[in-house]
């Protein structure tokens, strides 16, 4: 009965996901000229191939960051973590909500079965958190600088001490004042669950990876408005770094509210929304175009070279 309500409640969902996707798409067709947009689409070669070489980087970077994650006595090459990401980035255009991330997990688990689930959880958790933690940050402190409110520096700050203490801080993992008879099985796995992910927690912070994750985030997310802001310029050289950087974050973010398939649509219209006074509404769908082509598309055909290998 449960997995049946399961299933019905999950097509529901993909149901409301699918009308909103349809609703964007709607409005973000009678804000643009498909015409216009054709012509919009020519770039440089140079900047093309510049724009590539970030994507490059930006493929490494996450690559190398599940590493650092990683706390298997078995010695996992970079060709490995190459082909995980890559493998996940296909998947990723397949599975909605970015749930191909999940492969990695699985690959990771097939080539070393002695490595302890609780352990992917704990990697799963903390590559997520990392992004969100980073941008919150990024966009406190761009704020900052935008209007010099340095209370946001105060806020950046704050987020990266509590996360700090999220590390440092053993959750409990045994809750003896609360016995359900019905759920005993249940709150038995989830107490080994949160014994083990302690000592995860306690291994990754003590040979500094997590912090060493935590820097690749930025890198990565540095390069990635980089690589945003070209685009950008392409169309309207006169606009700030900062200016843009901030709008682009929020477009992000707002993206990650899961509402539809992988940010489909909503990513599209708010850069409509936000950019299109700034650069033409036509000129921000391509923005958003290009966006999706060299973040989720380019890394899916640059897996299928390593997944080959």
């Amino acid at each position: 009965m449960f997995i049946a309500n399961f299933k019905k409640n999950r097509k529901r969902i993909y149901f409301f996901k699918f009308v909103v996707v349809v609703f964007f798409f709607f409005i973000i067709f009678k804000k643009i000229d498909l015409y216009e947009i054709v012509k919009a689409f020519s770039i440089s070669i140079e900047t093309l191939l510049y724009l590539l070489c970030i994507s490059l980087i930006l493929f490494f970077l996450s690559s190398k960051r599940l590493s650092f994650l990683y706390l298997g006595k078995k010695k996992l090459r970079l060709l490995f973590w190459l082909r995980l990401h890559s493998a996940a980035s296909i998947f990723n255009l397949i599975i909605p909500a970015r749930l191909g991330d999940l492969s990695k997990y699985y690959l990771i688990k097939k080539d070393y079965r002695k490595y302890p689930k609780s352990y992917l959880l704990g990697m799963f958790i903390f590559e997520r958190s990392l992004d969100l933690i980073i941008l919150i940050i990024l966009l406190s402190i761009i704020y900052t600088l935008i209007n010099y409110n340095y209370f946001f520096y105060f806020l950046s700050g704050l987020i990266f001490f509590l996360f700090y203490l999220f590390i440092k801080t053993k959750i409990p993992h045994k809750i003896n004042y609360l016995r359900l008879k019905y759920f005993s099985k249940l709150q038995k796995r989830i107490s080994k669950f949160l014994y083990h992910f302690n000592i995860y927690k306690e291994k990754l912070s003590k040979n500094y990876n997590i912090f060493k994750a935590l820097v690749i985030t930025l890198f990565f997310w540095l390069f990635s408005l980089i690589q945003i802001n070209t685009l950008i310029e392409i169309f309207n050289d006169q606009l700030l770094f900062l200016d843009n950087s901030f709008l682009i974050i929020k477009i992000i973010l707002i993206s990650l509210i899961p509402i539809t398939f992988s940010g489909l649509g909503t990513r599209e219209f708010f850069f409509i929304y936000f950019f299109g006074p700034l650069i033409g509404n036509n000129e921000a769908f391509v923005v958003s175009i290009y966006f999706y082509l060299f973040r989720y598309l380019f890394p899916a055909i640059l897996g299928l070279v390593f997944v080959k290998k």
